[in-house]
């Protein structure tokens, strides 16, 4: 065997490369079998849930690339980022998400990747997932007595519901409503001030205790956290509940919302973090998010 030692002195530069990716190569003939046209059908009810009367409207959605990222994604396991990267650099993956029929072709950026996910419902996911694996197995691309497939359709909805998280969650809440309270009716709310800088630190406080401390100091932390929440939002439960119905309709959408929730959750989950503070134990059926229907 010769040794041949040439190219270690010399420098790379960017420039055009042609590639051939063949006839043959798994994902063009995944491509090629898969029902693209069933699949826009399947997610065009998902992808017109936005804001109302606001789906048809602006940029367009290339609807093609970013389904074909996200069989991409899913086949090889991939991050928002890594997929991103390897669109950027694998030609066999840009004709995948149709390159060259496409007008106007990009590779899309990873938050538009997360974003298009995120708009379909978990069923529609199961229900792709579904397909996908079906063609692939077909095609040959994958062998059925060796597919392995994740039941996680898509990343948690709810994060790990502790009672400092929550309250700050509520006091946010709270500070929004607030504002629009005082926008629609300013004499209701007059001189309330929701102290968001007092109450995330008082935050801070319930997470940061030293190794050692004892239940009865934890207890005295959450119990000033508690305090700083429920002052303005008892105020602004009371001012919500004597709204009439025209300054209600005029309320934006997102803040009528969250005026839903501090209504029908603020109190109780009050009572609920103040029975752990002297009990140590859950209430019974506390509620674990403000946004989640089923909790």
């Amino acid at each position: 065997m010769r040794i041949c030692d040439f190219g270690m002195d010399c420098k790379v530069f960017g420039q055009i490369v042609t590639l051939k990716i063949e006839e043959k190569h798994p994902l063009i003939l995944l491509a090629s079998f898969l029902p693209w046209a069933a699949m826009f059908q399947m997610i065009f009810d998902d992808l017109k849930m936005t804001a109302k009367g606001q789906w048809f409207c602006g940029r367009k959605l290339k609807v093609r690339i970013h389904l074909g990222v996200y069989v991409l994604q899913q086949l090889y396991n991939l991050t928002n980022r890594q997929v991103e990267y390897s669109i950027r650099d694998n030609a066999a993956f840009q004709l995948f998400c149709g390159k060259t029929f496409m007008d106007k072709w990009h590779a899309p950026d990873h938050t538009k990747i997360e974003r298009f996910r995120s708009r379909l419902q978990p069923e529609t996911q199961r229900q792709l997932a579904n397909l996908i694996a079906q063609t692939a197995v077909q095609v040959g691309f994958a062998k059925a007595d060796q597919l392995d497939i994740d039941s996680t359709i898509q990343e948690a909805n709810l994060t790990y519901p502790r009672d400092p998280k929550m309250l700050k969650k509520l006091g946010l809440l709270t500070a929004k409503v607030a504002d629009a309270l005082k926008r629609i009716a300013p004499e209701r709310l007059k001189g309330l001030v929701v102290d968001l800088k007092n109450i995330a630190k008082k935050t801070q406080a319930c997470f940061f205790h030293k190794r050692y401390t004892t239940n009865e100091v934890k207890s005295e932390t959450l119990t000033k956290l508690l305090q700083a929440v429920q002052t303005p939002l008892k105020k602004v439960i009371a001012s919500c509940e004597s709204l009439t119905l025209k300054e209600r309709e005029s309320l934006k959408w997102n803040e009528a919302k969250a005026t839903e929730k501090i209504v029908h959750h603020g109190k109780e989950y009050l009572k609920s973090v103040k029975h752990f503070i002297h009990t140590g134990e859950s209430a019974p059926g506390k509620r674990l998010s403000f946004h989640h229907k089923a909790l």
